[in-house]
């Protein structure tokens, strides 16, 4: 049951349901996804310097990730 302040009488059906079912979503600076041939995500490139907060949040619960590979750049 939904309480009287509750109003979505000017709310559009599935406004955003294709964007997200295509993995059209807005680009995250310092965030690449990678994807399979059925455009799966299968793995994610993420920039450590922006985004350090993420990665042990990430780290913090799934401490037993075992299929981490670690990619450096020149300034490692």
């Amino acid at each position: 049951m939904l309480l009287e302040e509750y109003d979505f009488s000017t709310g559009v059906r599935g406004k955003y349901y294709q964007k997200y079912q295509n993995n059209n979503l807005p680009q995250l600076q310092g965030i690449q996804f990678l994807t399979d041939q059925q455009n799966q995500r299968t793995g994610v490139f993420i920039d450590l310097q922006p985004h350090q907060t993420l990665w042990e949040t990430v780290i913090n619960q799934y401490p037993e990730l075992e299929n981490i590979q670690f990619l450096t750049d020149s300034q490692g």
